[in-house]
């Protein structure tokens, strides 16, 4: 009857949103093709350029590492991905005019700020089923199984500032820490 049709629909929609997580997943654990093809400078340097463009915003890109990082592939695609998301989050809610992307590689750290002049936001993760808030959660995981630690420094009113912070470590023996990491 109608309560069997309504079980099996219930059913098929649980499964449907398992796969497309599963789906979003996989798609994060790729590397982004720009990083083999200019590095992780030329591809930030990029992607604050295209973003400042469609989004109408100045961005002030302050990268203070070499061209060929020495960074591993997980921790150049953390990178980028972060910052991606953050200015994906800024574009969406921040309503900001200047964002500040800054990139700084040392021995044993590598330290991300994107920092905005827009509205601010409650940084509070959303009850499930609400709209949005992935992003931000998305950042965290990234971060936290690179061993590394993200602060969201807000202003309502005021303007956000997201500091990351990555150790520069290899997970394995062989130094090869891509096979253990999300990317």
């Amino acid at each position: 009857g109608a309560e069997k049709v309504a079980g099996l629909a219930a059913r098929t929609l649980t499964i449907a949103d398992a796969t497309l997580e599963e789906i979003r997943r996989a798609v994060s654990m790729l590397g982004p093709a720009i990083l083999d093809d200019v590095g992780l400078v030329a591809a930030i340097q990029r992607l604050c350029d295209d973003f400042g463009e469609r989004a109408d915003t100045t961005i002030d890109c302050e990268l203070d590492a070499p061209p060929a990082s020495g960074l591993s592939p997980a921790l150049e695609s953390a990178c980028y991905r972060v910052i991606q998301e953050a200015l994906t989050n800024v574009a969406r809610h921040a309503q900001a005019s200047r964002v500040r992307v800054a990139l700084a590689v040392d021995p044993a750290a590598v330290h991300l700020e994107i920092a905005d002049n827009g509205q601010g936001f409650d940084p509070r993760p959303r009850t499930r089923g609400s709209p949005g808030g992935r992003g931000l959660v998305g950042m965290r995981e990234r971060v936290e199984l690179l061993g590394g630690t993200l602060h969201i420094a807000n202003n309502p009113g005021g303007g956000t500032a997201v500091t990351v912070v990555l150790p520069q470590v290899t997970l394995s023996e062989d130094g090869d820490d891509t096979a253990l990491v999300v990317a």
